[in-house]
């Protein structure tokens, strides 16, 4: 991620979160009643529970939808654990992005393109440094130490909020994607860089690829979800 100094001085109209060390109310907790969960299948039966499943598959937004529910929650674990290498950097980016409703699959996207889901990812600018799963920029993000950069749950933290915010002075996705690597300035100026075009293309390639990935799985492990 790269952000030029011009972007920083938008700050007096359109201020830029305010970044801090992650507070521990923020760690990610799953509580599935697993006991709730046996009860619904043994009560409701599988073919209710799945075609449930299908429904949500329907949903603008089924990773989040399934994510959400306590039949799925495991599953979707387990998927998004095999696309990033390691169960509890996956845990951090779905809990992060379920956080501030921000698409999954997006931020998955993302961290690929950013860092291929490597915490330990660093990329020297002349001016600054970017490090960790999201690429943190160090002139964005000052109040972090380096401990905070390399940590997957506190860089998620931050990368998915900083998204956020390029969401909300974005009018469409592609250009909030943009912006996450190029800065505002450039994405509103109409000067996004080659480089930026195809980073875009790279995420959005692996976002739809990895939503068709996740809809086949889901139908694999809950038969008839398919529709």
């Amino acid at each position: 991620m790269v952000l030029c100094v011009a972007t920083l001085a938008l700050a007096s109209r359109d201020p830029l979160p305010r970044y801090r060390p992650l507070d521990a109310t923020y760690r990610f907790v799953w509580t599935e009643d697993e006991a709730a969960v046996g009860a619904a299948a043994s009560t409701t039966g599988n073919a209710v529970l799945h075609a449930n499943v299908a429904n949500l598959l329907q949903l603008p937004d089924p990773v989040y939808a399934l994510y959400r529910e306590d039949i799925s929650h495991a599953a979707v674990v387990e998927f998004f654990t095999e696309v990033a290498g390691d169960r509890a950097i996956a845990e951090a980016i779905l809990f992060h992005a379920a956080r501030r409703r921000v698409p999954i699959a997006l931020v998955f996207a993302i961290v690929h393109t950013e860092s291929r889901f490597d915490p330990t990812a660093v990329n020297a600018n002349p001016t600054s440094v970017d490090r960790g799963l999201m690429q943190l920029n160090s002139r964005t993000f000052r109040e972090l130490t380096s401990v905070d950069f390399f940590d997957p749950d506190t860089n998620v933290f931050h990368g998915v909020d900083f998204l956020v915010w390029c969401l909300k002075h974005n009018d469409t996705v592609i250009n909030a994607v943009a912006t996450y690597n190029a800065g505002l300035t450039r994405v509103r100026a109409g000067r996004i860089p080659a480089s930026t075009r195809v980073y875009m293309r790279r995420v959005q390639t692996f976002q739809r690829a990895t939503t068709e990935r996740f809809k086949r799985y889901i139908a694999r492990e809950f038969p008839g979800s398919s529709g």
